[in-house]
């Protein structure tokens, strides 16, 4: 292998070597070593190509693996920084969209469910000021128009009250 991570097999230039060739005062033992060497370093080449291409082929799946772990190492890092901890105490906030099945809790308890659905929306103007909630209306054994103006304005301001109430609702979505 090379620096360029090319794979280049080994090459071996085949001399044709014949017993005539050797000269006459080799041993039969050397002549046989030497005829044979030439088979035996065809072998040793093959294996050293099959090490390399096994070793190129590590390679490159390994840079392959380096590139899918780097990406999802940026996921991971996408999604710790949008995540909320269910061990950490302080203040967290989350920049995308929650998506519950059921409901919110807290402490086990049920603070927003689904929404309930079936309201016609009001009409008219909403009262988001403030009102005496615990205002009396004193009324007369014979009751004069003056009271019972001061009766309606005060029930159109409970209708106007819970006008706004309901458009707060609906603003946030438990009713519709």
């Amino acid at each position: 292998m090379n620096p360029g991570n090319d794979y280049n097999p080994v090459e071996i230039q085949v001399t044709h070597i014949d017993p005539t060739i050797l000269p006459a005062n080799f041993s039969t033992a050397y002549r046989m070593i030497v005829l044979n060497s030439l088979s035996d370093m065809s072998r040793v080449a093959g294996k050293a190509n099959e090490a390399s291409e096994d070793a190129y082929q590590s390679k490159t799946r390994n840079d392959e693996q380096d590139r899918e772990l780097a990406t999802q190492a940026q996921q991971i890092n996408a999604v710790q920084a949008d995540a909320i901890s269910k061990s950490q105490a302080d203040l967290q906030s989350l920049s995308s969209s929650l998506n519950v099945k059921r409901a919110y809790s807290v402490n086990g308890i049920k603070v927003v469910g689904p929404r309930v659905t079936g309201f016609t929306a009001a009409n008219g103007t909403a009262l988001k000021g403030a009102f005496h909630a615990d205002e009396s209306f004193s009324i007369g054994v014979n009751y004069h128009q003056s009271e019972v103006q001061i009766l309606a304005k005060a029930l159109i301001a409970a209708r106007q009250r819970i006008k706004a109430l309901e458009d707060a609702l609906r603003l946030h979505g438990l009713i519709d």
